[in-house]
């Protein structure tokens, strides 16, 4: 989601005209799928919430793991992981996340933030490049519905029926019954393109366990949990797609890992090649789950399975971006009013 494409600059409240209110009923397959998108907080004997504490931490410090709560204070944060030049000074990695429900217009949704933090930018406090993405629930899909992020900003994903529904799709409602699964998205950011041009995204998804490395309490160490992989193609297929992104989604952590990758059969591959390399050599990924083909290079990663501890002692607000949606006027329509 993080190609230079130009920004449809429109209200939510004009891209969603003619969405069913039916898309925020959930079924059995989006509760499957809203367990791996939300990640979990750690509570006491007594019902309460332990600040400090995450779901990779052992039994003592996590006796009991729920979801997240609507609105609900983050009890740790979740960082990605250094290159290994920047290491000591960047010990705690350069972006947080969060994986959230959210209550929108269209129902209950998840949001994940993205908020750097460095010598310019600040943990907590909306800066260049600092972002998130939405997963809105319809009868067909759980998709992305929109993102904004330093490189293209706000963007809408726009589907078959013109709206911010099944547009960057995740799994579809296929997915309570078989956890494995494909399909081809329809798909636009341009709303003067729908329906007549829409794009096709080949997507396929499956659970499978997947090992992360960890840090929580200051210890480091290895967790494998069973995890949603979803992999979106700029393509109709897999052999035929430039560039693929992959999420990765766990019950522990929501969403845990984010990969790109380029097809080095589909396009020039000289500059792949080389952001490959880089890659390679900071440390800041593995392999992941490997490669989708003989020809295809990874050329970005972020894993946020780093826990610290959250700046407030009593948590910190959940809403760093989405407060932010809630004032802009391309946004403001998506949430109750």
């Amino acid at each position: 989601m993080h190609a230079p494409i130009r920004v449809v600059a429109l209200t939510l409240m004009a891209i969603a005209m003619g969405v069913s209110q039916a898309s925020a009923e959930f079924s059995a397959a989006w509760w499957d799928a809203y367990d791996f998108l939300v990640q979990e907080v750690c509570v006491g004997s007594d019902g309460g919430v332990i600040v400090g504490a995450s779901p990779l931490d052992p039994s003592p410090q996590c006796p009991q793991r729920r979801k997240i709560g609507v609105n609900e204070r983050l009890p740790y944060q979740r960082r990605d992981w250094p290159g290994l030049g920047d290491q000591p000074a960047r010990r705690d990695g350069y972006q947080q996340t969060a994986s959230v429900p959210i209550e929108t217009a269209l129902g209950l949704a998840v949001a994940q933030s993205w908020d750097f933090g460095d010598d310019v930018r600040a943990f907590g406090r909306f800066d260049a490049d600092d972002g998130g993405q939405i997963a809105i629930f319809s009868e067909r899909s759980v998709a992305f519905g929109l993102t904004e992020d330093g490189g293209a900003g706000l963007q809408f994903f726009i589907g078959p029926g013109c709206g911010v529904l099944d547009g960057w799709i995740i799994v579809d409602s296929s997915f309570a019954g078989a956890p494995a699964g494909e399909t081809t998205a329809r798909i636009t950011r341009r709303r003067d393109a729908c329906p007549q041009r829409l794009g096709y995204a080949y997507t396929r998804w499956e659970v499978r366990p997947v090992s992360y490395r960890t840090r929580a309490q200051g210890e480091a160490g290895t967790a494998t949990l069973d995890t949603l992989v979803s992999e979106h193609f700029g393509g109709r297929d897999a052999r035929s797609a430039e560039h693929l992104e992959r999420f990765y989604f766990t019950k522990a952590l929501g969403s845990t890992r984010w990969e790109r990758w380029e097809n080095l059969a589909a396009r020039s591959g000289r500059e792949a090649r080389e952001q490959a390399r880089t890659l390679a050599r900071s440390g800041r990924c593995d392999a992941g789950v490997g490669s989708p083909g003989l020809d295809w290079v990874m050329v970005d990663c972020r894993e946020w399975t780093q826990i610290v501890a959250p700046a407030d002692p009593a948590g910190d607000p959940p809403g760093f971006w989405t407060d932010r949606l809630r004032q802009d006027s391309r946004t403001r329509s998506l949430f109750p009013q």
